[in-house]
């Protein structure tokens, strides 16, 4: 039930999906030796210490800005979709709350990669297994993975927002399972249409890139803004 409103929502949404697009100018980075592109994303290698600090500062830079963009997409899409469950009064949001979400999200996924990115090169470089370094950085991620919603839909602040989302996971943790089925099986899709198109073209990491952000990322935070606002009482209750 919730797949086919979030896919309806999706439709709904197509134009403002179809912006993520946008997006694909920050692909320039993986002309650089330590960013790559494959199944769906830009990797960054964990190479802090052996990577020129003036190329990495404007690696860092780039990303930084990629990810306000990427905020103020997502906050209009998860806005859109809550405003759909449940009609606030749309001018005074756009004009005085959504560039709040838009900074405070933006804020966080910066603070978040920066605090990720230092701490997996750091843990590398002391010798860490990468099986449990990832083990811990994904649970890490997980408590966060309502953030964005919480942000956007309670009107939360950063702190509180983390407070929220580990709240509400550990309140439905079926729900954090089925976001993560989810997202595995999406996610399996791509390096699939991937290699396909290596085969043919030679270009199936720009094509799985797309597809992530024309489709993968926009319907997971769709679902997700559907689940989350399950504790308002609202997710089989539409309001066309």
């Amino acid at each position: 039930m919730v797949l086919q409103l979030a896919l309806r929502d999706y439709f709904a949404n197509f134009k403002l999906n179809l912006i993520f697009g946008v997006l694909l100018i920050f692909s320039f980075i993986a002309l650089f030796e330590n960013i790559f592109v494959s199944s769906g994303s830009i990797f960054l290698e964990y190479n802090l210490f052996s990577v020129d600090l003036f190329i990495l500062f404007f690696q860092l830079i780039a990303i930084i800005v990629f990810l306000v963009f990427y905020s103020l997409f997502v906050s209009f899409l998860i806005f859109n979709v809550r405003n759909k469950m449940n009609k606030v009064r749309l001018n005074y949001y756009l004009s005085e709350k959504l560039h709040k979400f838009s900074f405070s999200l933006a804020l966080f996924f910066a603070l978040y990669f920066l605090i990720f990115y230092f701490l997996y090169s750091l843990l590398v470089f002391v010798g860490l297994p990468l099986l449990l370094i990832n083990l811990f950085l994904f649970l890490v991620s997980l408590l966060l993975l309502f953030v964005p919603q919480s942000i956007v839909v309670d009107e939360s602040r950063i702190t509180h927002g983390i407070q929220n989302s580990i709240e509400f996971l550990i309140k439905n943790p079926l729900t954090a399972l089925k976001v993560i089925l989810l997202s595995f099986i999406l996610l399996l899709v791509l390096p699939l249409i991937e290699s396909l198109f290596d085969f043919v073209f030679l270009i199936g990491n720009y094509i799985s890139l797309l597809l992530a952000l024309f489709f993968v990322v926009p319907f997971i935070e769709i679902v997700k803004t559907r689940l989350y606002m399950k504790k308002f009482g609202l997710v089989l209750f539409d309001k066309d």
